[in-house]
């Protein structure tokens, strides 16, 4: 908003009584994934940078499934893996080649619509259709907003893609499901193109980009080979310099496969400007069994320490990344029984 004149200026508090809050919901838990939590009558503007629903409809439905929950069920639904991205939106890619015998179509794009026909929508570390999905999207993105976003300057396209775990995924929803809107039409071509010949072009697109990054075998199109974490040391840049430290200090934790997308309960986002390489994710993972607290669990993404010669800095990182845990000790008798060291603070 323009800020010179002040009639954009904060205008006071919302009273405490008109926050938004759950008190004893009759479902019996209070959940939230950085989902939008007020309705459309809220009065008050918070803000429009909620993540899709795809992360709470997804917990929401792993709760429902039984009424008692335990430690491991909570580990489940941590690390759950199903995209309901994926399966909201796959649907409307496989009906734009319902008439696929009647489109030119190349072996590897008729394999890869194979592929992605009966997928649980699962993005398993070897998943190929996730592979294929995710890339599908990725170039879906330009082949509906970068003829019109160019128009509005040299960058445009590229900083609304930085806000990829908000606006540009919860927009081609939007679009998809609306099926006729402007945005269809590529402003470059005399033709007046329609939702499924945009899903069609960003699909061959996908296909042809695949073949040249990951082979001309379908079935070698892992998502482990694109979708991988790294947790990287501010030392070890891009530079020559960081390079060295790292090699040195050995600074970097990783690079493992991952499973998931920014989308799954287990959450692995990237940049849309530079996919797959996971850039956010979980920054721990926590069950605390208020039965027995000495019961609870704990994973960081790489380790405790800081100190990259630490043996505790990236001790946690393949636990984390195949979704095992650490117990924790709470109580005084726990913490004393399990103790291997003590660090004494004197002045």
């Amino acid at each position: 908003m323009p800020g010179a004149s002040g009639e954009y200026d904060w205008q006071g508090f919302v009273p405490f009584a008109d926050m938004p809050y759950l008190y004893n919901p009759p479902e019996g838990y209070i959940a939230t994934a950085n989902n939008k939590t007020i309705g459309p009558d809220y009065p008050y503007y918070i803000s429009a940078y909620w993540t899709p629903h795809y992360r709470i409809e997804r917990i929401v439905e792993r709760l429902a499934e039984q009424e008692q929950h335990s430690l491991e069920s909570n580990m489940a639904i941590q690390n759950d893996i199903l995209s309901a991205q994926a399966r909201d939106l796959a649907p409307y890619l496989l009906a734009a080649f319902k008439d696929e015998n009647k489109l030119s179509l190349s072996q590897q794009a008729s394999d890869a619509l194979d592929t992605l026909r009966g997928w649980d929508f699962t993005f398993t570390t070897k998943s190929v259709p996730a592979t294929i999905f995710s890339t599908w999207f990725v170039e879906l993105l330009p082949t509906l907003y970068k003829d019109e976003m160019d128009r509005a300057g040299n960058y445009f396209y590229r900083d609304y893609l930085k806000l990829g775990g908000l606006l540009p995924h919860r927009s081609v929803a939007y679009l998809l499901r609306k099926g006729d809107s402007p945005w269809f039409d590529d402003v470059d071509t005399p033709d007046t193109e329609t939702r499924d010949d945009i899903i069609r072009l960003a699909f061959n697109a996908a296909v042809v980009r695949l073949s040249e990054e990951s082979g001309r075998r379908v079935s070698a199109w892992h998502w482990d080979e694109l979708h991988t974490i790294t947790h990287p040391h501010d030392l070890a840049g891009s530079g020559t310099l960081g390079k060295f430290l790292n090699w040195w200090l050995d600074l970097n934790v990783g690079p493992f496969p991952f499973p998931g997308s920014g989308a799954t309960v287990n959450p692995g986002s990237f940049d849309l400007n530079r996919p797959f390489k996971v850039t956010s994710g979980a920054s721990v993972r926590r069950i605390i069994d208020f039965a027995d607290f000495d019961n609870s669990r704990i994973v960081l993404p790489s380790g405790q320490s800081g100190h990259s010669l630490d043996r505790h800095y990236r001790d946690q990182a393949e636990l984390f990344n195949t979704g095992q845990y650490r117990q924790v000790d709470f109580s005084r008798e726990a913490v004393d029984a399990h103790a291997y060291s003590t660090l004494i603070l004197q002045p």
